[in-house]
């Protein structure tokens, strides 16, 4: 960094009279150079870069001090100016760089381009209070409120009717087929009869009806015969009237035997009183689809075969009434 001299160098100080100089001209050697000194003086700059501070008291701006070891002797000046000749006066020292001055102090933020640095910026400005702020929740306005007499809002209208054809889409690597299934016309169900609603109320009573008249056509059998009694005849009529006139109804008969013999005669004879029952029902006009026959032999007696009451009321047919 060069330095600069101060505003009031040595050499431009007024000039005062050495009382005891003497001067021996044949010691003095002329300089042959006449040439002036280097101009001085005017005022230097020194230009601080950063946040740097120029310092209070820089090098070079301390006052000149007399050198301690000049002397006024004559003697010396004959050396002094064969050494140094007035045209070859060598320039002033340059004052020793001095450290760099400490950082810190205000920072500067320079602004690029067209940004400009706002006197007052708008985030700066203090805080104001809104007028129109209250603590208090608003009072809704009576303008707030509904009218009386607002039109009502409009009816949604309703889903736009079913029908017509529809559109199916198909998404990978699936076609749709030409023909699919589900474009084919609808066709009407030769079975669908639409009476079928009403007819079921028919239906459960046509089976009550069945019901009731199997419970009175249960009859018994003589010891070792599966002939119909004769005084049975009449209660098993009505059962296949009824049965006549109500579809989807299938009977079971049930034949039974009390527990004399073996259990494999019994079981014989039981079958056969079922089959002679089916026998009469299908003469009497009922659909053999309707009707089974099933023997128990001796089994689930109803009363002890311990007597003759009890084994006669053992030897008997029964009917189990369900839907086809």
């Amino acid at each position: 960094m060069p330095s600069a001299v101060s505003s009031m160098p040595a050499l431009a100080d007024e000039a005062a009279t050495n009382f005891g100089y003497e001067t021996h001209e044949d010691m003095v050697e002329v300089a042959d150079d006449n040439s002036a000194p280097p101009a001085t003086g005017g005022q230097a700059t020194t230009e601080f870069f950063g946040g740097s501070a120029s310092p209070q008291n820089p090098a070079w701006a301390a006052p000149a001090t007399m050198n301690p070891d000049y002397a006024a002797d004559g003697s010396a000046a004959p050396a002094a100016t064969e050494q140094a000749a007035p045209s070859e006066a060598a320039p002033p020292q340059a004052a020793e760089e001095s450290a760099p001055p400490p950082t810190g102090g205000q920072a500067t933020t320079s602004f690029y381009g067209d940004s400009a640095n706002p006197e007052n910026p708008a985030w700066a400005a203090p805080a104001k209070m809104n007028p129109d702020y209250t603590s208090e929740p608003a009072a809704p306005t009576e303008q707030a409120r509904p009218a009386a007499t607002e039109a009502p809002a409009a009816e949604e209208p309703p889903p736009p009717p079913t029908g017509g054809q529809a559109t199916t889409e198909f998404f990978g690597g699936s076609a749709a087929p030409e023909n699919p299934a589900w474009a084919a016309p609808a066709k009407m169900n030769p079975d669908y009869n639409a009476a079928a609603p009403a007819a079921a109320p028919a239906a459960a009573a046509c089976r009550d009806a069945v019901e009731s008249a199997a419970k009175a056509a249960m009859l018994h059998f003589t010891e070792d015969s599966a002939a119909v009694a004769q005084d049975s005849r009449a209660r098993l009529i009505a059962l296949a009237n009824a049965l006549k006139d109500c579809g989807g109804v299938v009977v079971e008969v049930h034949g039974y035997t009390d527990s004399v013999g073996s259990s494999g005669v019994n079981k014989m004879l039981s079958e056969l009183r079922a089959k002679k029952i089916v026998d009469f029902l299908t003469d009497a006009g009922v659909d053999a689809s309707k009707l089974k026959a099933v023997g128990n032999g001796e089994e689930n007696p109803v009363a002890d075969n311990g007597t003759n009451q009890g084994r006669r009321l053992n030897r008997r047919v029964e009917f189990v009434v369900s839907s086809q």
